[in-house]
């Protein structure tokens, strides 16, 4: 039996969003938290495992979820749900925070693409490319916030959000 899904589920969401942004040369994937001491200025930001908003808070849960017995009869069978933290971030030099907006939502809603449909129907994969299994499924589900300012260098505008999973392991 597999331990938990939760590694595949993060890899894969990595991999599709770094090809999906692999000619983007304004975006860059996180897997995980801003490494400290990244200095390089990307006008989009997108975060797999991690909510950048709380980068400074010691014991960040990236994943939260629980796991029980799936049935009485089958003990060794498992449910596993989880929430997986992410983030997307558009920076632009203008003062026009309904642009950016637009433009994180886009980010947003490409990321929401991952997560929908089945291949070969698509866009993207419940199954998240089978890293839950046959019956597992992720959406786009649990808290979500937007974080908007007018810098002296430009608007940003943040959305965190979560991948909401649940599969089952079985012996």
């Amino acid at each position: 039996m597999t331990t938990s899904t939760i590694n595949a589920a993060i890899n894969y969401l990595v991999t599709t969003a770094r090809a999906a942004w692999a000619t983007d040369q304004t975006a860059f994937v996180f897997d995980g938290p801003t490494p400290a001491g990244f200095d390089q200025e990307f006008p989009n930001k997108i975060w797999i495992g991690a909510d950048p908003t709380l980068d400074d808070t010691p014991g960040f849960e990236a994943v939260t979820g629980d796991r029980d017995v799936a049935t009485l009869s089958q003990g060794r069978a498992l449910d596993e749900q989880f929430l997986i933290a992410c983030a997307v971030e558009h920076w632009d030099g203008g003062t026009d925070l309904s642009e950016a907006r637009a433009a994180a939502f886009g980010y947003w809603a490409t990321f929401e693409n991952f997560v929908r449909g089945l291949p070969p129907v698509g866009p993207g994969d419940t199954r998240l490319g089978g890293a839950l299994g046959p019956s597992g499924w992720a959406k786009l589900g649990g808290a979500v916030a937007m974080h908007q300012a007018q810098k002296t260098n430009g608007c940003v505008v943040l959305i965190t959000f979560h991948v909401a999973c649940r599969a089952r392991l079985t012996a």
